[in-house]
């Protein structure tokens, strides 16, 4: 009869600590971070916050130059992030929060392309009350 404890006992052992081992090994979400460089700036974002992190931009003389105009420009995703993982303009709409640029428009009018990309959702403040 003692034997059959042991055996039990070291089987209910064994398969908690299988149990145990296979919970931990579980991966959590994919990696959701993205470095993205733009004509303008680089970026990290955050995937699972759907907001960027940082965004690093690197001021000269000639990418101060105004090449571009703003006034078609229109927010819009970030086509290089996977679309689970963007924020969208349904996100802002009714909230009570703007949109805001981390990397300034003003900062990368030099040319279309890198005015057009400080218009990406993944490079807005998140969020930014309205009445700052």
């Amino acid at each position: 009869m003692k034997k059959i404890y042991v055996s039990l006992g070291l089987l209910v052992l064994v398969s908690s600590m299988f149990v145990c081992f296979k919970i931990q090994d579980v991966k959590p979400l994919p990696i959701s971070e993205y470095l993205i460089e733009c004509q303008a700036y680089f970026l990290s974002y955050d995937g699972q916050r759907r907001q960027a992190r940082w965004v690093y931009e690197h001021l000269t003389e000639e990418s101060l130059q105004k090449h571009a105009d703003r006034r078609n420009m229109k927010f819009k995703s970030d086509p290089l992030i996977p679309k689970k993982l963007q924020s969208s303009l349904q996100d802002y709409n009714k909230s009570g929060f703007d949109r805001g640029h981390l990397c300034p428009a003003a900062h990368a009018s030099f040319t279309e392309q890198a005015l057009q990309e400080t218009f990406y959702l993944s490079i807005q403040h998140k969020p930014p009350a309205a009445s700052i």
